[in-house]
C-alpha cells in the first residue's frame, strides 16, 4: 500500500534462464528442462502537506522457476524431413514474491514524533506440482535449417503457498516518547495452477556438435489461492527508550463454518519472449 502523493515505479527488464538436457533414440526422447524468470521493480512515492513531509520507497522482487522431466515417441512423416514427438512429464513450479522497504515521516512541529515504519521483508512462495502432456513437430527445411514447434499443457498441478507479513514501527519525539511495534503474522493455504506454454524456434546447424537457435516463447499460467480458515499473527508493542512494553498478543480467526470460497482468489497472466540461444550436442546423431 502506498502513500498519496507523487508516485514513480522503476522496472527493470525482467531476466531469464532456460537449461535443456535432452537425449534422444531412432524412437524415443528424454528431456529435463529448467526456466527461471526474474522481475524487479522499486516504487518511489514522495508527499507534502501543511505539517510533514512523506517519503516511500518499496522494492518488490519476484522469481518464477518452472523444473520438469518429459518422454515423447518419435513419429516419421514425409521421408523422414518431418518428425511428430507426443508424450507427456512431470513439472514442479515455485514462485517467491517479496516486498521490502521503508516509510518515513518528518514532521515540523516538534511536538508531533517522526515516524519510520521498515518493512523487513514480506514474503510469498507457492509451490505446485502436476503432470503434462507435450506435443512436438520438427521440420527439416534443409540440411543446415530446421524449425520446431513445441507445446506443453499441465491442466491442473496442486500445492501450497505461505505469506510472511512482518513490520516494525519506530516513532519517536522525545526519549521518554519513544515508541516500537513488531508486527509477524503468516497466512497459508492451498495453491492451484496451470500452465500452458508454445514454442517457435528456428535451429541453424553449424556443424554437428554445435548450433544456434532463436525462437519466441508464449506461456499462460492461471492460479487460484485457497487461504485456511485459520490466520494467526502477534503483535508487540513497547515505549519510553525502550525500557517498557506492553506486552505481545497473538489474535487468530476460525471460521470454519463459513463458505471457504471467500478467501478464494484467481488471477492469470501472460509472458512472451524472444530469444537466442546455443544447443552443444555430442555430435552423435543417435544415441
Amino acid at each position: 500500500r502506498a502513500l498519496q502523493g507523487n508516485a514513480s515505479v522503476n522496472r527493470d527488464l525482467p531476466a531469464n534462464y532456460h537449461f535443456l538436457l535432452a537425449t534422444k533414440s531412432n524412437d524415443l526422447i528424454c528431456n529435463v528442462f529448467s526456466r527461471t524468470t526474474i522481475w524487479n521493480s522499486t516504487l518511489t512515492v514522495n508527499s507534502l502537506d501543511s505539517n510533514s513531509i512523506q517519503k516511500q520507497r518499496t522494492r518488490f522482487d519476484a522469481r518464477d522457476r518452472i523444473t520438469g522431466a518429459e518422454l515423447g515417441q518419435r513419429l516419421y512423416f514425409l521421408n523422414d524431413r518431418l518428425t511428430v514427438i507426443p508424450g507427456y512429464g512431470y513439472l514442479a513450479t515455485h514462485t517467491m514474491f517479496q516486498s521490502h522497504g521503508r516509510t518515513a515521516q518528518a514532521f515540523s512541529s516538534p511536538s508531533l514524533p517522526a515516524q519510520l515504519t521498515v518493512d523487513p521483508g514480506n514474503e510469498t512462495h507457492t509451490r505446485s506440482y502436476g503432470p503434462f502432456i507435450r506435443i512436438a513437430l520438427e521440420y527439416q527445411i534443409n540440411e543446415d535449417y530446421q524449425f520446431v514447434v513445441l507445446g506443453r499443457y499441465m491442466p491442473s498441478g496442486e500445492g501450497t503457498y505461505v505469506q510472511k507479513a512482518n513490520a516494525l514501527k519506530l516513532s519517536y519525539a522525545s526519549p521518554a516518547d519513544t515508541i516500537f511495534e513488531i508486527r509477524k503474522a503468516d497466512v497459508r493455504g492451498k495453491f492451484y495452477r496451470n500452465i500452458g506454454s508454445l514454442d517457435l524456434k528456428l535451429v541453424r546447424e553449424i556443424n554437428s556438435k554445435f548450433y544456434l537457435n532463436a525462437g519466441l516463447h508464449w506461456q499462460h499460467s492461471g492460479t487460484r489461492f485457497q487461504m485456511k480458515p485459520i490466520v494467526g499473527s502477534y503483535k508487540a508493542t513497547g515505549f519510553g527508550s525502550f525500557t517498557s512494553s506492553t506486552g505481545g498478543g497473538f489474535v487468530f480467526l476460525l471460521e470454519y463454518l463459513t463458505d471457504t470460497r471467500i478467501y478464494q482468489h484467481r488471477q492469470s497472466e501472460n509472458q512472451f519472449q524472444a530469444y537466442v540461444s546455443v544447443t552443444i550436442s555430442t555430435g552423435e546423431q543417435y544415441l
